[in-house]
């Protein structure tokens, strides 16, 4: 499926018109996301976000660009935390504090 999804999505012609129906819905909920994230916007958060991330099928460089920033603002004597929703991982629970020792390779139990 995910070959299927990038041939697609990659090639010169994209054959979107069985996706029109569903525009209703992805409208509905991004104008929900937005209406919330809006609200919110009152709440203060004690420390500066950078937020890396949109919605695609991937390969955008959005990890790399994620280690440029990190790498940039250590320079210049920040502490960045990368905050992950992930993709595929599986755990006993949530969040998950990932270290140097978390095993990359296989699925991450709680420790």
């Amino acid at each position: 499926m995910t070959t299927l999804v990038e041939r697609v999505w990659y090639s010169g012609r994209r054959p979107l018109w069985p996706l029109y129906p569903l525009v209703w819905l992805y409208r509905t909920i991004s104008e929900n996301r937005r209406r919330r994230a809006w609200q919110a916007m009152n709440e203060r958060i004690p420390v500066p976000v950078v937020v890396v991330g949109n919605i695609t099928a991937g390969g955008t460089g959005k990890s790399p660009l994620t280690a440029a920033l990190t790498s940039l603002l250590k320079d210049q004597g920040w502490q960045p935390v990368i905050l992950s929703r992930g993709y595929g991982g599986k755990s006993d629970r949530y969040p998950l504090l990932v270290n140097a020792d978390t095993d990359a390779g296989s699925p991450v139990t709680s420790r």
